[in-house]
């Protein structure tokens, strides 16, 4: 796909006024909200010589009613009138001057170039900014006001100590710490009118300007990649210089620019132009993809991009598709996720055929990164997809009862720093571009991967403090809950979710034919258990369903033995099951798993007491039946023989009735939320 081209296909569906290009929406803290939010106006009043400064409570469509902007991008003066608390020194500490002086210098005559002018006459503000000694406090309070430089940071000193200019415009207002300041808007006060510097036609007129760019220096006669026409306002080195630098357009554009000829930018148009309707197009999109197309994926920021196989879709249908594509890959888990699934299927067939993509990024306001691209989704292979894996998890509902792409996430042990950066995510974004893709997955990898979760899991859950991997499966619930009641068969329960979930997902890999090498024998297998115990029956039935080998279910029989020491050993006070601390999750291979065998029965003999002989020599039959002379037994690759182990430890988790099971899932689902 062409990012560029669907960027600026956005701006075209979405055309409209100024704001639709260049506005933003204030970022607003949850410590933010819990106080009384405000817009403050810095009335430059011409009438009587002063600046006062007036506040009225913020309201959900202040942006786009007084034009917030944001931040000019950092390669362009800053001159945007309306700006947020986080960056009220702009007022003073503008590139290159103060933002008032700047607007000032960048107009070219109009009225509000006259109004300006006056203001700067009136010594209202200068090439140093706002003139604090004109400011009128509400509340007649002196203030001195200083404005250093130290060394790259800006500051505000108020009456010697070090502030912010927030807290300066809170005090001036005669606020304090029960405030936040959302807008700042300036107004020129003249003959008793009040003028709207951010409505005001010029300034508007300057804007859209910005967005076009310099025409010195444009060509003439080269076809624009956009628009694919001839143009005489291509220079796209120009135009891209606009691109806000936290967008991902900016990364498409600038990344292609490196494309030029001998690394000469001066001669990209040859081969890459842009021209200025197409520019304007591009910041209208991007402003739109960069506000409404944002969404989250594994924990990661992305935007989501469409396109029409056969027309263009609707602007209208963007925002509907974007929640599609949420309800697939949330990990909310609900009863009703897949009846919302089939009922947005409908709505995809309405819009007809389409493709997405999804663009992984990153961003610290100042630059984007592009972490990952997943190209040319088709809507129709997205669907049968999902329904795949709700069928392999329908055969399993007893045992599962969430599993969709989204849940790939929290199967797949993910790093953080102090910061809660991803470290690791990458190899989680590879396997969810496998799945979409089509691409072949090696059976082993998998394997490695749940034998890490495994490890990394119980790990933590046996930790003084959870330190890692919060994106695991129930793991911070499950850590919570078990500290809090020193309970450790919640350690068993998120084994069991972990497990459960890779048999899920190989299943549904298989499917899907994506698997380099069959994990599980799909045909069902001809279930005889009669003469069975019920419980051995129950077992048998979830071996053949689920198609396990010979050797699987003597490695499955296996872990149900270390099961019941583990039982046994919690019985014993043993709260922990130190038995689990005998299987090594790195991998174990045939002479490995004898001994583990070994070991097994010689805390049989321990915990004698404690364990049902009768079940357990039933249990022990069955290995032996699948495994037979275990002096000469071969098995599986070392995960393979950890992961089968530790599938009959799961199945034995969990022995309440599903009203319980269901309610205590519910309850996790809550606490993850």
């Amino acid at each position: 796909m062409d990012m560029p081209l669907l960027i600026a296909d956005i701006g075209r569906s979405s055309e409209g006024g100024i704001y639709d290009k260049l506005g933003k929406s204030i970022k607003l803290m949850s410590k933010d909200l819990k106080k009384d939010l405000i817009n403050v106006f810095l009335d430059l009043n011409l009438d009587k010589q002063c600046i006062e400064l007036d506040f009225q409570p913020y309201y959900a469509a202040s942006e786009k009613e007084y034009n917030y902007f944001g931040n000019n991008s950092a390669s362009n003066v800053q001159f945007y009138a309306v700006r947020d608390a986080a960056s009220i020194l702009y007022y003073w500490f503008g590139k290159s001057k103060g933002v008032l002086k700047n607007l000032l210098d960048s107009l070219e005559g109009g009225q509000l170039h006259e109004l300006l002018k006056e203001c700067e006459k009136a010594e209202l503000f200068n090439i140093n900014g706002l003139n604090c000694e004109k400011i009128i406090p509400r509340d007649n309070e002196s203030f001195e006001v200083k404005f250093v430089k130290e060394n790259k940071e800006k500051a505000v000193y108020v009456n010697g100590e070090k502030s912010s200019a927030e807290k300066l415009f809170l005090a001036y207002i005669g606020a304090r710490n029960a405030e936040k300041i959302c807008l700042v808007i300036p107004r020129i006060i003249h003959n008793s009118s009040k003028h709207v510097i951010s409505n005001h036609k010029d300034y508007l007129e300057l804007c859209e300007n910005q967005i076009q760019g310099q025409s010195e220096g444009a060509k003439s006669n080269y076809i624009c990649h956009i628009c694919n026409n001839s143009c005489d306002d291509v220079n796209t080195v120009a135009y891209s210089g606009k691109l806000a630098r936290s967008s991902i357009s900016k990364a498409f554009v600038t990344t292609t620019i490196n494309y030029a000829p001998n690394f000469d930018k001066n001669k990209f148009d040859s081969v890459f132009s842009i021209c200025g309707s197409c520019a304007s197009l591009l910041k209208s999109g991007e402003n739109k993809a960069m506000s409404e197309m944002k969404s989250k994926i594994a924990g990661e920021d992305v935007v989501l991009l469409f396109e029409g196989l056969y027309e263009d879709i609707e602007y209208s249908c963007y925002q509907r598709l974007k929640e599609n594509i949420d309800i697939v890959f949330s990990p909310k888990e609900s009863d009703e996720w897949f009846d919302e699934l089939n009922q947005e299927i409908n709505y995809f067939q309405e819009v007809e055929n389409f493709y997405f993509s999804i663009i992984f990024y990153k961003t610290d306001g100042n630059s984007c990164a592009i972490k990952k691209t997943i190209e040319s989704i088709s809507n129709a292979k997205f669907i049968y997809i999902q329904k795949i894996f709700e069928e392999c998890r329908l055969t399993m509902s007893q045992y599962l009862r969430y599993f969709n792409l989204g849940h790939i996430y929290r199967i797949v042990p993910v790093t953080t720093d102090k910061k809660g950066t991803q470290l690791n995510i990458k190899r989680v974004l590879n396997l969810i571009s496998a799945v979409i893709q089509g691409e072949l997955i090696d059976k082993n990898e998998i394997m490695e991967l749940a034998c890490d979760a495994l490890e990394k899991g119980v790990m933590q859950l046996k930790s003084s403090e959870l330190r890692n991997y919060r994106n695991l499966y129930g793991l911070e619930f499950y850590y919570n809950e078990q500290k809090k009641s020193k309970d450790f068969r919640y350690t068993d329960r998120y084994i069991k979710r972990i497990v459960m979930s890779y048999i899920c997902f190989f299943k549904s890999l298989q499917k899907l034919k994506i698997l380099n090498k069959e994990v599980f024998q799909l045909e069902i297998a001809e279930q005889i258990t009669s003469g069975l115990p019920e419980r051995i029956a129950e077992m048998e039935i979830f071996l053949n369903s689920n198609g396990f080998s010979k050797e699987a279910k003597g490695l499955f029989y296996l872990g149900t033995m270390i099961y019941q020491i583990g039982v046994a050993q919690a019985r014993s006070k043993h709260t922990q099951k130190p038995i689990l601390d005998k299987i090594s999750f790195g991998g174990m291979n045939s002479k490995d798993v004898v001994q583990l065998y070994l070991e097994v029965i010689e805390k049989t003999r321990q915990y004698q007491k404690n364990v049902n002989l009768w079940w357990f020599e039933r249990l022990q039959k069955q290995m032996h039946l699948n495994f037979g002379d275990l002096s000469s037994v071969k098995l599986l690759n070392e995960k393979e023989n950890v992961f089968y182990i530790m599938s009959g430890y799961a199945f034995c988790v969990d022995n309440y009735k599903k009203s319980n099971i269901d309610s205590e899932e519910d309850t996790e689902n809550d606490s993850e939320q």
